[in-house]
């Protein structure tokens, strides 16, 4: 679950639940992910970019543009949060080679 909330003039804050056990990066500093792990992990993160890169709605497609372990949170259940969105691109505003770019990489999950 997510809250936005407008704090003054342009600027958002946006409240996410917390998920103690950390980023993908540090997770896999202390852990190993069993084979079943690793496929609901990965399967998330391409379930979670493959509706960030797609239009659903009034939802633009999104580039993250900083997808790395860094930035992918790990839920209790072991699946994948896409977090940090400060460089993310609503690509209507960007047609060209960035969704190009983007649509390979879906491609690719």
């Amino acid at each position: 679950m997510a809250v936005c909330y407008q704090v003054s003039g342009m600027d958002y804050w946006l409240v996410t639940d917390y998920h103690d056990r950390g980023s993908l990066y540090d997770y896999l500093k202390s852990d190993v992910l069993t084979a079943d792990e690793l496929v609901r992990v990965a399967t998330s993160m391409c379930h979670g970019l493959a509706f960030l890169h797609t239009a659903v709605g009034n939802k633009p497609p999104v580039a993250h543009r900083d997808f790395k372990s860094r930035n992918v949170l790990i839920r209790q259940d072991m699946m994948a949060c896409i977090a940090d969105f400060g460089l993310a691109l609503a690509l209507h505003e960007y047609p060209g080679d960035v969704h190009g770019q983007v649509m390979q990489q879906v491609a690719f999950c």
